[in-house]
C-alpha cells in the first residue's frame, strides 16, 4: 500500500509539471553545466547454477567516455587532436585569464597536452565523436590507431559535446569492467566539479547519510542540500521543482528511518570554513581517515603565499594504536591538485612524526604529472611540508593556550609523536617550536600539575641560566633522589622527567630559547667551586694566566667549536676540598685513609672516589659523564655486556658524604671488621648504581645483600 501511494504521489507531481520528468531533465541540464558519462560492455550473467555466485564476461572491450560540454569544430579537432603535446585546456586557460570571471581558471585541469594520447597505452584504436555547441555546427568523427595518422569525417546524430570510444587492447580488458572504472573514479576524481555517471549512475559522490524528506522545507535548507548534492546556481523557480522531485521520488514518511534522500559531500577544503558545519566535518573526516570516530581538532587552512594552498586537516579523537605508533605506517594526508587526486597517502607532505594527522591538501602549484621521484625530491614539496608543519605547530600552540583541557587530553595520547619530532628533526628552530608543546611535572608545582618550558623560563631565579631536569620513573623517586638534594636546598626549580624517553628528548633538544638544558646528575658531576645560583649549570672559567701552556694550546685547538672549548674547561675540575672536614663529619685523616681503601676494595668498578658536600640524607652517589646517554645505552646493550665491561664503559665516580652515619661507621669498620666493611662498601656502590638507574635488574644484588644481612645479625 505504501509503495502504491508513493507511486501515485510521484505520478501526480510528474503529471502536474507538464511532462514533469522531461522538465526536471531540463532543469538538471541547466544546473549541471557539464556531465561525463562512461559506459562499458560488461555483461552480467546473473545467478550461477549453484545459486550463490555471479560472474561477468567482457564482450568487445569497449570503454566510452562522453561529456555534455562545448564540443569542438573541425578546426579545433585538428588543432587539439592532430598535434601531440598541444594542450587545448592550456590554450583555453590563457584565453580565460584575459576575460572577466577568470576565477574559474582554478578549476581547469590538464594543461600538458599529452593526456589524450595516453589512451593509446590501453587502446589500439580510438574514436572521437564531437559537435560544437555553436548554432548550426556539424558533427565529426576522428579516428586513429596511434601510429601517427588519423582520419576526420562528418558524422550524423552526434550530440553537442564530445564522446571518446576506446577499443581496448586484450591485456587492458579490465578497464571495461564497471567495478574497475568505478574504483578509478572514486580514487582520483571523487571531488571534480562536474558529475560523472557510470552506466547511468553517478560515480563521483560520497554518500554520507540519509536526510529525511520532511527536512526539505524552506528554500534555505533546500538550497544547502541541493548544493551539497551537486546542484549549483539554483534559481528560485527551479528550486520548487527540485523540491517536488525529491519528495516525489523519496516520499515523505514522517518518522521513518528509511525515508529520505542521500546527501553527498562537496570538496570541503575549497569551501569557506564558515560554511562547513561540524556534521560535514565529521562525515568528511570519516571518509578521508577511513575511521568511525570524530575529529578531536580541525584545521581548515587557506593561503596564497608563499604558495597557493588549501588544506583540511584533522586530529583524531581516539588514541593511537600500535600500528600508528610504527614509523613505517602510512601517512594520513591525501595530496590533490585542483580536486584531482595526485596521491592518496603522501609521505612527504608532512614529516613522519605527524603521521597521525588525517586530511586533504590541495595546491594549484603542484603539476598533475608529478612523478614519484619528483614527489620525493621536489623543492616545491619541501616548501609545502615546511608551510604545513609550521601552521600545524602554531595551531597546536594556540590550542594549548586557549583550550588547555582539550590540549592536555591530546597531549596525553599523542605526546610520543611530539617527542619523536624533536628527536628526528634536523632543524633546531623546529625542535624548539615542538618543545613549546611539551609538558613536565615540576618541583614548584603540586603532583599531577604540569608546566611547559616557556613557563619554566618565565620564572627563572635571578642569576640562573640553565633549565634543570631530573629523569626518574616517578615524581616520588625523583624527590627522593640524591641528585636532587643540592638543588632542593637552594630552592631551584627542577623538571621531573617521568615519561618514557623524556630524558632522551631533552638530550637531543640541548637548549631552549638560548638556555641550556642541564641534567641535575650532570650538574653534580661537574662539582663546582661555589654553590650559588650564579654558577649553577655554568662552566667554571679560568683566565689564560691560570692555565698552563699545554692547556691553552689544547683549548685553542677546538676554538672553532664553542661546545668543545667549554667541555675542555669543564674537565679541569678543582681538587677535593678536605679543608672543611671535621665537626659532625669525618676528620681529614680519616677521609684520607678511607678514600684509597674504598677505591682498592671496589676494584675496577669505580674510576675515582671523592668527597662531596652536596648530600644530606644519602651516604653516597654515583656520577657518570653523560648519565642520560649512558642509561639509554645500557637499556639497549646491557644484555651484551658483562659486569666488568659495563663498569669499564661507564667509568663511574663514587662520591661519599663524610657526614653521613653510614660513612662514619664504615670508616671504623675498615680496621675493626674488614670483611663487613667490604660488604658494606659493595652494597653502597650497588645502592648508588640503582639510584642512578644504571642497574637494569636489581635481582642480581640479592646474593650480596643476604650475605651482608647475615654478618650484621651474627652478633644477635
Amino acid at each position: 500500500m505504501a509503495t502504491n501511494g508513493r507511486s501515485r504521489i510521484r505520478s501526480g507531481v510528474v503529471g502536474s509539471c507538464r511532462g514533469g520528468y522531461s522538465r526536471y531533465r531540463y532543469i538538471w541540464h541547466r544546473i549541471l553545466t557539464i556531465q561525463v558519462h562512461l559506459a562499458q560492455d560488461t555483461h552480467d550473467t546473473g545467478t550461477s547454477s549453484t545459486g550463490y555466485s555471479r560472474y561477468r564476461y567482457i564482450q568487445h572491450r569497449i570503454l566510452t567516455i562522453q561529456d555534455t560540454g562545448v564540443g569542438m569544430t573541425k578546426e579545433e579537432l585538428v588543432d587539439n587532436l592532430g598535434t601531440i603535446a598541444r594542450s587545448g585546456s592550456k590554450a583555453f586557460l590563457e584565453q580565460l585569464k584575459g576575460q572577466s570571471g577568470s576565477s574559474e581558471a582554478s578549476s581547469i585541469i590538464g594543461q600538458f597536452g599529452v593526456g589524450f594520447y595516453s589512451s593509446f597505452m590501453v587502446a589500439d584504436r580510438v574514436e572521437v565523436f564531437t559537435k560544437s555547441s555553436s548554432p548550426g555546427a556539424l558533427g565529426y568523427k576522428w579516428t586513429s590507431d596511434g601510429t601517427g595518422s588519423y582520419e576526420i569525417q562528418e558524422a550524423e546524430g552526434v550530440s553537442p559535446g564530445t564522446k571518446i570510444v576506446l577499443h581496448l587492447k586484450p591485456e587492458s580488458r579490465e578497464f571495461s569492467d564497471e567495478d574497475t572504472i568505478r574504483g578509478v573514479i572514486k580514487k582520483y576524481s571523487n571531488f571534480v566539479g562536474c558529475p560523472i555517471f557510470l552506466n547511468g549512475q553517478r560515480a563521483n559522490v560520497i554518500q554520507v547519510r540519509l536526510v529525511h524528506a520532511s527536512v526539505v522545507r524552506g528554500t534555505g535548507k533546500l538550497r544547502q542540500i541541493a548544493t551539497l548534492t551537486g546542484f549549483n546556481n539554483i534559481t528560485s523557480t527551479s528550486l520548487a521543482l527540485v523540491a517536488a522531485w525529491f519528495k516525489a521520488l523519496f516520499g515523505s514518511r514522517s518518522g521513518s528511518t528509511e525515508g529520505g534522500f542521500p546527501l553527498y559531500l562537496h570538496a570541503l577544503w575549497l569551501m569557506d570554513p564558515k560554511e562547513v558545519t561540524p556534521q560535514m566535518h565529521d562525515e568528511f573526516y570519516r571518509f578521508v581517515g577511513n575511521t568511525f570516530d570524530k575529529p578531536r581538532f580541525t584545521l581548515h587552512y587557506r593561503t596564497d603565499a608563499p604558495l597557493t594552498l588549501r588544506a583540511l586537516l584533522y586530529f583524531p579523537e581516539g588514541k593511537p594504536g600500535l600500528f600508528e605508533m610504527n614509523r613505517e605506517s602510512d601517512a594520513g594526508v591525501a595530496l590533490y591538485s585542483r580536486k584531482v587526486l595526485i596521491k592518496s597517502k603522501t609521505d612527504n607532505i608532512l614529516p613522519k612524526w605527524l603521521r597521525f594527522v588525517k586530511g586533504v591538501v590541495d595546491s594549484e602549484d603542484i603539476p598533475l604529472n608529478l612523478s614519484r621521484e619528483l614527489l620525493q625530491n621536489s623543492a616545491l614539496i619541501r616548501k609545502l611540508q615546511t608551510v604545513l608543519t609550521n601552521r600545524l605547530l602554531r595551531f597546536l600552540h594556540d590550542k594549548s593556550t586557549k583550550e588547555q583541557e582539550q590540549f592536555d587530553l591530546f597531549y596525553k595520547d599523542y605526546s610520543p609523536f611530539l617527542k619523536e619530532g624533536i628527536v628526528m628533526s634536523q632543524e633546531q628552530l623546529e625542535k624548539e617550536e615542538i618543545a613549546k608543546l611539551l609538558r613536565f611535572e615540576s618541583s614548584r608545582c603540586s603532583p599531577g600539575e604540569k608546566v611547559s618550558l616557556p613557563q619554566y623560563i618565565g620564572r627563572l631565579a635571578e642569576g640562573q641560566k640553565d633549565v634543570f631536569y631530573l629523569a626518574a620513573p616517578s615524581r616520588a623517586l625523583a624527590e627522593a633522589s640524591p641528585y636532587y638534594e643540592a638543588l632542593r636546598r637552594k630552592d631551584v626549580e627542577v623538571l621531573f622527567c617521568s615519561e618514557p624517553y623524556d630524558e632522551l628528548v631533552l638530550m637531543q633538544l640541548r637548549q631552549f630559547d638560548s638556555h641550556n638544558l642541564t641534567s641535575v646528575e650532570k650538574e653534580m658531576r661537574q662539582d663546582k667551586e661555589k654553590d650559588d645560583l650564579t654558577t649553577l649549570g655554568k662552566t667554571r672559567r679560568k683566565t689564560t694566566s691560570q692555565l698552563s701552556v699545554s692547556s691553552v694550546l689544547s683549548i685553542f685547538r677546538y676554538s672553532h667549536n664553542v661546545t668543545s672549548v667549554e667541555k675542555e674547561m669543564r674537565q679541569d675540575k678543582e681538587k677535593d676540598d678536605l679543608t672543611t672536614l671535621g665537626g659532625e663529619s669525618l676528620l681529614r685523616p680519616e677521609v684520607e685513609n678511607l678514600l684509597p681503601w674504598l677505591k682498592k676494595c671496589l676494584g675496577g668498578k669505580v674510576h675515582a672516589v671523592k668527597v662531596t658536600r652536596r648530600l644530606d640524607s644519602h651516604p653516597c652517589v654515583i656520577t657518570v659523564e653523560d648519565m642520560g646517554a649512558a642509561r639509554h645505552f645500557l637499556r639497549m646493550q646491557s644484555h651484551q655486556l658483562t659486569e666488568e665491561n659495563r663498569y669499564a664503559l661507564l667509568q663511574p665516580q663514587l662520591e661519599i658524604n663524610p657526614s653521613h652515619p653510614i660513612i662514619k661507621k664504615l670508616s671504623k669498620l675498615v680496621t675493626s671488621n674488614p670483611r663487613l666493611a667490604e660488604l658494606v662498601s659493595q652494597q653502597l656502590l650497588a645502592n648508588a648504581m640503582v639510584s642512578a638507574g644504571l642497574v637494569e635488574d636489581p635481582r642480581t644484588l640479592v646474593t650480596s645483600l643476604n650475605e651482608l644481612l647475615s654478618m650484621a645479625l651474627e652478633a644477635h
